[in-house]
């Protein structure tokens, strides 16, 4: 039987016999939607076994910096962890591996309930301690985070670390911690006991979380439930107790986005007005060492379309400073306007990098390279386009209720001609209700929505099966036929309510973040109506709702590649050695490769004409290089490729 019917939420809602009345309720995710796409984009990894019959040596280390999505096979056993950047708090490195109550395939363990289950692993691959005695000193360590972004982990779900014994073929109990609410990354390091049981060619660890799930009836607030997030796991001889600090340089963060307000915008509205640019932009990063040291940190922007050279906000050496043990944040002045050679979307990578300005040691090289892709298409957003909540109004007189966003339009005499929005898939589809869409004009007197531009009945929750899971709804005329308005410089997108269940639309809890020390802050961009007033949130997070502008009509969602999911490339980052297989045939004769450096130098051309190839950058230096697939004249793939040594 589905035992699914229960709620993890960040906003505790009592749903007892007295009165709840309209809120705002964020709640967590059902399934994992960047699992989900990753696994479209890349079917060949569900026909991938999980098993290896490698054995590593010593030393044994993952930041989760060089792989997203599932951890590197190349170093663990298993893929229930999620890779990422987005769940943890101020981690000591880019990436973590975050154990939560959602499988591999992305959707919650169907054994979930309310008493404590075991949810995710994850286990490294056989390790040879063989030879090893007590003097080698041998010893693990990590960090980890209860909650993050997520959901605190209760008093009875907890966090285990357990040892393999290969004679035995048993798993012993190493570690635990159970669950509490958010705390910083705490260092945890063990000695392994010296035991023959252990010390074999053979010996494992693996971490795993028992979760738990809150009863609740009603199926729309069922939710994925007790993250903890990994970090910085390291295993090797000639270690102590106190070797909690790796001497490392390390990203914490990746460049902030270089718009004020949105993390994208119509580029034809940027073209005519790039006031929206910041004056300057930062990122972070840590000195995981003892001692000071002279770091060198540079910044490149390439533009993906067009291939030409990238543009050096910091360049030519970079900006050099001795920095001592800590954390720092950097800021500095873009110089850049975003221009292009592309007139109706552009995309530009923005990537920085840090290296020792000395002769130093540093742990891992993969987390000194941080960056992202800024996207000019046709539509405003504040979200980066992965939830990692839902949010909306429930509770008795959520009927009614309205939930708007705030834009700012810099091309006025441009059309509004849709609105995209990203809904969170619900157990059996439980926010399948209908809503109307809503566009406001601003109040210049309260500084809220205020007359009603829009106003548009019968729509509701829809949700793809496709890589792209915004739904686009188009603006109709009086007969129901697509038309277009136009909308003032500061407006409003939103909805009104015609049911009182929660519609669950996605939050992107990475923007729209508080300023440090900012007491009875507001949401600037967010506003909920329930009682007959306009209120600014206090919810940290930006709503996936974007206005979509074109002075001509458009059809369907714009996809940068034709056939993305027949090309595949992996392992990225890799040493050089990359796999390209390509799932439809009908595409194998006719695809040729191009590889440029990241000066936009071609430095490789080659003709695909088998459904799995290979890809030698071998004899090429560590660091980015972009690859496109062509066929018959269409881009069929363009990305990054990491080579790292």
């Amino acid at each position: 039987m589905n035992r699914l019917l229960y709620i993890s939420i960040f906003t505790v809602i009592f749903l007892t016999n007295s009165t709840v009345y309209a809120q705002e309720v964020e709640i967590g995710l059902q399934e994992n939607p960047s699992i989900i796409k990753h696994l479209r984009e890349n079917p060949s990894i569900l026909h991938k076994s999980t098993q290896s019959t490698d054995t590593l040596e010593l030393p044994f280390f993952d930041d989760f910096s060089s792989y997203s999505i599932f951890p590197a096979d190349t170093t663990w056993a298993d893929r229930d962890a999620f890779i990422n950047n987005g769940y943890a708090v101020h981690p000591p490195s880019i990436g973590v591996a975050t154990l939560d109550a959602i499988n591999n395939v992305g959707a919650m363990y169907e054994d979930a309930g309310t008493a404590p289950f075991i949810a995710d692993h994850l286990t490294s691959l056989p390790i040879n301690l063989s030879g090893l005695s007590e003097a080698d000193s041998l010893y693990l360590s990590f960090f980890y985070q209860p909650k993050g972004l997520g959901d605190d982990p209760e008093a009875k779900d907890s966090l285990v670390l357990e040892y393999y014994a290969p004679k035995t073929e048993e798993w012993h109990w190493a570690w635990s911690k159970t669950g509490s609410p958010l705390q910083s990354f705490k260092p945890v390091i063990l000695h392994i006991p010296f035991d023959t049981l252990f010390y074999q060619k053979g010996f494992q660890f693996r971490f795993k979380n028992y979760a738990s799930l809150t009863s609740l009836s009603n199926a729309s607030f069922a939710s994925n439930a007790d993250q903890w997030h990994l970090d910085y796991i390291y295993l090797d001889t000639g270690r102590t107790a106190t070797d909690t600090v790796l001497t490392d340089l390390a990203f914490l963060s990746g460049p902030s986005f270089l718009l004020k307000d949105y993390t994208s915008m119509p580029w034809s509205h940027f073209l005519v007005n790039n006031s929206q640019m910041v004056d300057e932009f930062s990122f972070t990063f840590a000195n995981h060492r003892t001692n000071g040291i002279i770091i060198i940190r540079e910044i490149e922007i390439y533009d993906l379309i067009t291939g030409d050279p990238p543009f050096e906000v910091i360049g030519g050496g970079g900006a050099s400073n001795n920095f001592p043990p800590g954390d720092f944040t950097i800021y500095h002045s873009p110089n850049y306007t975003f221009s292009s050679a592309s007139t109706d979307r552009a995309e530009f990578l923005v990537q920085a990098y840090l290296k020792p300005g000395e002769i130093a040691a540093d742990f891992s090289q993969s987390n000194d390279t941080a960056g992202y892709v800024q996207i000019f298409d046709n539509y405003y957003a504040h979200d980066d386009g992965a939830p990692e909540s839902g949010i909306g109004l429930a509770g008795e007189g959520a009927q009614n209720g309205m939930m708007a966003v705030k834009f700012y339009n810099y091309k006025t005499n441009d059309s509004l001609r849709a609105v995209d929005m990203y809904f969170n898939r619900t157990i059996g589809d439980a926010n399948q209700k209908y809503f109307i869409l809503r566009i406001w004009a601003h109040d210049p007197t309260t500084g809220l929505p205020g007359d009603l531009l829009y106003s548009q009945l019968g729509e509701k929750p829809e949700f793809h099966d496709s890589l792209y899971k915004f739904h686009r709804y188009f603006i109709k005329g009086s007969l129901g036929q697509d038309t277009a308005i136009n909308v003032p410089d500061t407006f409003y997108v939103g909805w009104k309510q015609t049911t009182s269940d929660l519609l669950n639309i996605g939050f992107d809890k990475n923007n729209g973040t508080p300023p440090e020390g900012a007491t009875n802050w507001h949401n600037p961009w967010i506003f909920s109506n329930t009682s007959g007033g306009w209120q600014a949130s206090s919810k940290v997070g930006a709503i996936m709702i974007r206005p979509v502008f074109s002075e001509q009509a458009i059809v369907g969602i714009h996809k940068p590649t034709e056939k993305l999911s027949k090309l595949v490339v992996y392992p990225n980052p890799s040493s050089g050695m990359f796999s390209i297989e390509i799932s439809d045939t009908q595409f194998a004769s006719d695809i040729s490769i191009d590889v440029y450096s990241s000066t936009g130098q071609l430095v490789m051309s080659k003709q695909i004409s088998e459904e799995k190839s290979q890809l030698d950058l071998r004899e090429f230096p560590p660091g980015i290089y972009f690859l496109r697939a062509n066929s018959e004249g269409k881009i069929l793939m363009q990305g990054k490729l990491m080579v790292v040594r």
